[in-house]
């Protein structure tokens, strides 16, 4: 699998893509590779921002 990582400038979805594979499917050899993905907010303010964002859309 060629080496290639996750940032705000291509997604997971993109690599998946370039790679000839599904999004699932990248996800599981990631996964049985033990290759670590860094998913959500980084700290708390990160995580109150987008739970603010999330409670906005649910009204």
């Amino acid at each position: 699998m060629h080496m290639m990582i996750a940032s705000d400038e291509i997604s997971l979805g993109k690599i998946a893509e370039s790679l000839g594979l599904y999004y699932e499917e990248l996800l599981e050899k990631l996964i049985t590779q033990r290759i670590l993905l860094n998913f959500g907010p980084s700290n708390l303010e990160e995580a109150e921002k987008e739970l603010e964002v999330l409670r906005k859309y649910k009204k």
